[in-house]
């Protein structure tokens, strides 16, 4: 990873080839029928639990943002990380409420949208 700000090397990734990828896939694919057959609530409670493990490396979070983007830690530990968070919070719970409103101001000048559409397996 290499800070715009200094062009300096600052932390290091090995990349994921695509051997990798095809062994997510496979695994992905395997835990679907686990996965789509959990409840509502069994599904929330998995995406809380990965919610808590963000939180519980936000820190680290952060500072790999702050690095990669050149931007100050503060942008990265008070705005980025705790938002990316929050959103995942927010999906977690709405796992619980397949059905209902699904557009809002949920944060004062932004509207959101969710979209109820399986796209299967992804990565990035």
């Amino acid at each position: 990873m290499v800070n715009p700000a200094t062009g300096e090397s600052v932390l290091r990734y090995e990349l994921a080839g695509t051997d990798d990828v095809d062994a997510a896939v496979a695994a992905a694919r395997a835990a679907f029928p686990g996965w789509s057959g959990a409840t509502p609530g069994e599904r929330s409670e998995a995406m809380h639990r990965f919610v808590a493990v963000l939180a519980e490396q936000a820190d680290d979070f952060a500072y790999a943002e702050s690095l990669q983007c050149g931007k100050p830690i503060k942008l990265s530990t008070e705005f980025d990380v705790p938002g990316t968070i929050d959103n995942a919070a927010f999906f977690a719970g709405a796992a619980r409420h397949l059905e209902g409103k699904a557009a809002a101001e949920y944060d004062g000048d932004h509207t959101s949208y969710v979209r109820r559409e399986a796209i299967g397996v992804v990565g990035s």
